[in-house]
């Protein structure tokens, strides 16, 4: 009987490791399943988060677009110039003054055709922006989103800021929106700073 009871022992103590070992390797599956699942999740996260967007910009260049806007009002001096895009479309914001009279036109980044033109008086001396020597957006867009890596340009504001003629991109970034002044005419760009 003894026997009998001891070779029971044994035969349970027996299965009993077996089924402990064998939950163990269910755990270590399970885990290094967990640890892959979370891994391929962290790989997936990171490649979304660096995936950059592609920059593009206008197909109308911003004299193409100056040459719309001065055939129109011939006698302006361009004070300001802004570039973003609405429902898809890049769209030209060219202001300009001729003595007490301010036009402000809006001009398909796309196609070049006039979406807006409108006149309002103005008692605002805005310095003028000379065309000549002017970087191509191109440029002035290269330059600010070198600044931020992985960034994207989404609006550029050119005007006269302390006698300095200046882009003012705004950039879009996993990790938020930032803005970089570019020096219209050298290209010379600040560094990148979060917007607040």
């Amino acid at each position: 009987m003894i026997k009998r009871v001891l070779i029971t022992v044994v035969a349970l103590t027996t299965l009993g490791l077996a089924a402990c070992g064998h939950d163990d390797d269910d755990h270590e599956a399970k885990d290094k399943s967990s640890q892959t699942t979370k891994s391929s999740q962290s790989t997936k996260s990171s490649r979304s988060s660096s995936s950059k967007v592609a920059q593009t910009l206008p197909k109308q260049t911003l004299d193409q677009a100056w040459d719309v806007f001065v055939k129109a009002h011939p006698d302006a001096q361009v004070t300001a110039v802004k570039l973003d895009r609405e429902t898809g479309t890049y769209r030209y914001e060219i202001t300009g003054n001729v003595g007490t009279t301010e036009h402000e036109m809006t001009i398909n980044g796309d196609t070049g055709e006039t979406i807006q033109d409108e006149e309002d008086s103005t008692d605002d001396n805005d310095p003028v922006i000379k065309r000549a020597g002017l970087k191509p957006l191109k440029d002035i867009t290269a330059a600010a989103t070198k600044k931020l890596a992985g960034s994207t340009a989404t609006e550029w504001d050119l005007d006269t800021d302390n006698g300095q003629v200046q882009w003012e991109v705004s950039l879009q970034h996993d990790s938020g929106e930032h803005v970089v002044h570019v020096d219209a005419y050298s290209g010379v760009a600040s560094a990148a700073v979060a917007d607040d």
